[in-house]
This record gives structure tokens, C-alpha cells and sequence, in this order.
């Protein structure tokens, strides 16, 4: 594929869809809850139901751990729900999420396939080595399909699809 995909000045910025964005932080908010609880139930059960399990010196590291665990799994749904942002950007495509940023000019990209039963991601694989995983819950529009449109589509074992089988 050429530089010349995208006019340099063009730029289209995407984020997730605001079902992603709920579906995220209510899985940290579940996952924290469940933590919460777990511990809570099975302190109170284990120290046969009294509540002094929590001044325990045996049980109040591991309640600090699952703790710490929540609050962990929460900051990561809340920096992929409210970080992830795809962009096309002149001749170049980057993605970011909660983990971290990747990004390749037009030029490093040999092709892409989907992912998954529903296709979950796009995954655009790179000359040379190395990949980008694209979620489709991003919000996209006829810009970021026409620019997928020109990419050469292949099967998971790397077999290119005919476009007439698209």
C-alpha cells in the first residue's frame, strides 16, 4: 500500500462505542465487587462467623492483597475504557488502549485478518514482523473502511480471501 492512502493533512480519531465504555467498567466493577465479597463471606465463614477475622495478623495481608487486586483491575478497565482510541492519521495508523500505544506507517502494513467467532479484532499484521490488534468495538466510519477496504485481507492461516467472498 502506498503513502498516498490518506492526504497528509487528513486526520480521523475514533473511541470506543459507550456500550464498550459501560461493558468495561461494569466488568472492573463486578470483578471488585466479587473480590470484596468473596473475602468478606469467606473471612466471616472460616473464623466461624464472627467478624474479628479482620484484625487477624493471619487474614489481613491476603484481605490487603485482594484488596490491592481490585483496585488494580479497576484502574485497568477505567484506562481501557476511557483511553482507547484508534487514529488515521495522514500515512500513518496508531492505536492506543489502556496497556500502551502502537502505532506503523501505511507502507509497514503487508495485510490484515479478523479475529475470533464475531470477529473481534482486526488484526493488521506488519512487514517484518509484529502486529496490531484493532477492537471493533471502536466507533469507525466510511474513512477507516475504505482504508481497510485497500489493505489485502487474508484467512487466519495467512491464505488471501477473494474480495468476492467478502
Amino acid at each position: 500500500m502506498s503513502d498516498q492512502s490518506f492526504p497528509s493533512n487528513s486526520q480521523h480519531v475514533y473511541r470506543l462505542s459507550w456500550w464498550a465504555v459501560a461493558l468495561y467498567i461494569a466488568a472492573a466493577a463486578l470483578g471488585g465487587a466479587i473480590l470484596t465479597l468473596s473475602v468478606i463471606v469467606f473471612g466471616w465463614a472460616a473464623n466461624e462467623r464472627d467478624w474479628s477475622f479482620f484484625t487477624d495478623w493471619r487474614i489481613s495481608p491476603f484481605i490487603v492483597l485482594l484488596g490491592i487486586s481490585g483496585a488494580f483491575l479497576l484502574e485497568s478497565n477505567l484506562k481501557r475504557a476511557l483511553r482507547s482510541r484508534l487514529a488515521l492519521d495522514g500515512a500513518r495508523v496508531s492505536v492506543c488502549n489502556g496497556s500502551g500505544e502502537k502505532s506503523a506507517w501505511i507502507s509497514e502494513i503487508e495485510d490484515y485478518h479478523l479475529t475470533g467467532v464475531k470477529s473481534a479484532f482486526w488484526i493488521i499484521r506488519l512487514r517484518g514482523g509484529g502486529s496490531i490488534a484493532i477492537n471493533q468495538w471502536f466507533q469507525v466510519d466510511d474513512a477507516f473502511r475504505s482504508f481497510l477496504a485497500k489493505l489485502k485481507q487474508v484467512d487466519g492461516d495467512g491464505r488471501p480471501i477473494s474480495s468476492d467472498s467478502k
